[in-house]
């Protein structure tokens, strides 16, 4: 069987939905192994108006983000839930289309984990005055993490210098060959980046309607000249398979409203 069949499903649940708010409601929507821990994230959505039955079209209110271990000596933890990236998958997601259901619009949730760190929950609620998410039933979800760089006091690696506390190496961007650590290429650049989308806090890039708004009023002034809307669009995973990234992998929703 093909990859692209798969896939989670992503149930966006009207206030008055039986399940609705109860333990059960998270749905999976990523799962891989990192630094020898198998782990998986959840989320849920929740409508904004939770008397209103949402048909074709869920209005959200807020994100509720939690990462679960499984196997693996090492605690995953979420470090900041980013923000989300619209836009049209016609070509690039093409063969996760369904025909008759599918709106061809991809809904790309960005979270940036990271090892040894306990937060295991992280809850984003869109302020009405500068934010606003609405899923369509037969959208195509999908989760992009981004893997932040162990901290220094357990790694001992910092910018410009490599210290001697190597106490555990993150597998993502080192590697131990005897008495030398060796830094993968790239390693500040990429730490910058995710440090930089952290600050901008939750963002909405809609390249369908070209926009970019943040969850926070100060920040919306700054975004452009941050270069967020760049680094946003850098994470989308695209067509192509890559090796940080591979297609094959469980991080691909259908979005149903019940």
């Amino acid at each position: 069987m093909a990859h692209e069949n798969h896939r989670f499903n992503l149930l966006l649940r009207n206030g008055n939905h039986p399940t609705a708010g109860k333990k059960t409601s998270l749905n999976p929507i990523f799962s891989e192994a990192s630094n020898g821990t198998h782990y998986s994230i959840f989320a849920e959505f929740l409508p904004k108006d939770p008397d209103k039955v949402y048909q074709d079209e869920f209005d959200v209110a807020s994100i509720r983000v939690k990462l679960m271990n499984y196997t693996g000596a090492v605690t995953m933890g979420i470090s900041s839930v980013i923000g989300i990236n619209i836009y049209d998958g016609s070509e690039s997601k093409k063969e996760f289309i369904i025909d008759q259901f599918s709106t061809k619009r991809v809904v790309e949730l960005v979270v940036s984990v990271q090892p040894l760190n306990i937060c295991n929950e992280k809850t984003i609620n869109l302020n009405d005055e500068l934010l606003s998410l609405k899923l369509q039933e037969g959208d195509l979800f999908e989760t992009k993490v981004l893997h932040k760089l162990i901290d220094e006091s357990y790694s001992g690696a910092r910018r410009g210098r490599l210290g001697s506390n190597n106490l555990i190496l993150d597998e993502n961007y080192m590697r131990r060959d005897g008495e030398e650590i060796v830094l993968q290429d790239g390693i500040w650049d990429h730490r910058t980046t995710i440090e930089m989308l952290e600050t901008a806090g939750f963002v909405i890039n809609d390249q369908i309607n070209d926009t970019l708004k943040s969850n926070d009023a100060a920040m919306n002034k700054y975004l452009e000249a941050d270069k967020t809307k760049k680094l946003m669009e850098a994470s989308i995973t695209g067509n192509k398979s890559r090796r940080d990234d591979p297609k094959c992998k469980q991080k691909t929703s259908d979005i149903y409203i019940v």
